[in-house]
């Protein structure tokens, strides 16, 4: 369990009541029958609950995120005991040793997470039309263990990883609030090819004033460099992600990928400009040129318009029209 998972739990929230379910109605057994009851009761009352507070709906990002965080909470059985005690537990206090929550795993056998994953997986192997796939990795032990499943695909360099990922952000992001599905998840489907594509990164962006109050925006130079995944599904609707497998969407992706041709439906702003960017130095004179252009322009405003005798001032200045003083 990471820190950051314990850090999203809100012991002034009440998460029973954001879901719209009453804490001595949900099953207390740790049996196969009351965990799988448990997950059946809690999804369903998320599907219910988290298209009603959808921004698409007339509800609001934080009230959508706030369903979210409390079906993570609830139907993960270490945070909801912890939320249920009122109180997060003191690093090392239960095995007496200090304990590096950031590398514990998430992994919970029987959870929604580890149902949809391992439903797809399967689907992946058996129904996906991938030539030559073989799995290489399945998750299993709750302490180092997250919710990713690998495959090894001939033709591509690294593995092609199926992840269920917990993500608020990108939950909110993927899901329609205008078309109701009962096979909405309440976490990022995503199935990808890992750290395969450089990308740049650009610095803030800096907003110069010229004298007339004039505001432009100077590109941030590029700061360096780094990796990026190919995505190859986003989604949290269960049915899009079992289409795209059966229907041929994954083995096509696989074999375009394989073949140098794949590409992206919708590549984010900062693939798009990167990808015409063959030296970060180059791009860099560029924009201190267009910095120093801004400028010139700006104080030959200031001289035209507030000091117009100001050329006269230095002899041999030139004038618009090209002659000197």
């Amino acid at each position: 369990m990471s820190s950051d998972s314990l850090s999203i739990i809100d012991f002034n929230e009440d998460y029973y009541a954001i879901l719209n379910v009453k804490k001595e109605d949900l099953p207390r057994g740790r049996d196969v029958e009351s965990k799988k009851f448990l997950r059946t009761i809690l999804h369903t009352a998320y599907r219910e609950k988290v298209f009603e507070v959808h921004p698409d709906r007339g509800g609001s990002p934080e009230k959508f995120k706030a369903v979210v965080r409390a079906h993570t909470i609830l139907s993960d059985p270490i945070l909801k005991d912890i939320y249920d005690k009122g109180e997060a537990p003191l690093d090392g206090i239960q095995l007496g040793m200090n304990i590096d929550w950031t590398k514990m795993g998430k992994y919970r056998k029987g959870s929604l997470a580890d149902q949809e994953g391992t439903t797809l997986f399967l689907m992946i192997m058996e129904k996906s039309g991938v030539e030559g796939i073989r799995p290489k990795f399945a998750p299993n032990d709750p302490e180092f263990d997250n919710y990713s499943w690998e495959f090894s695909v001939p033709g591509i360099e690294k593995n092609v990883i199926l992840s269920i990922i917990d993500d608020e952000d990108e939950v909110l992001r993927l899901t329609d609030g205008v078309n109701e599905s009962d096979e909405i998840m309440p976490f990022k489907i995503y199935i990808y090819i890992p750290n395969v594509k450089m990308v740049f990164v650009r610095k803030q962006d800096n907003i110069v004033t010229d004298p007339d109050g004039v505001q432009c925006v100077v590109r941030g130079r590029f700061s360096g460099a780094e990796f990026k995944d190919v995505n190859l599904l986003s989604t949290t609707d269960h049915d899009e992600a079992r289409r795209f497998i059966t229907d041929g969407g994954l083995s096509d992706a696989c074999k375009r990928y394989s073949e140098g041709t794949y590409e992206e439906s919708k590549p984010s702003k900062i693939q798009q400009e990167s990808a015409t960017l063959v030296n970060p130095n180059d791009q860099h004179r560029v924009e201190q040129k267009a910095l120093q252009d801004l400028v010139s322009m700006s104080r030959r405003r200031w001289r035209e318009e507030e000091h117009p005798d100001h050329n006269r001032l230095r002899p041999g200045s030139h004038l618009e029209d090209g002659r000197s003083e």
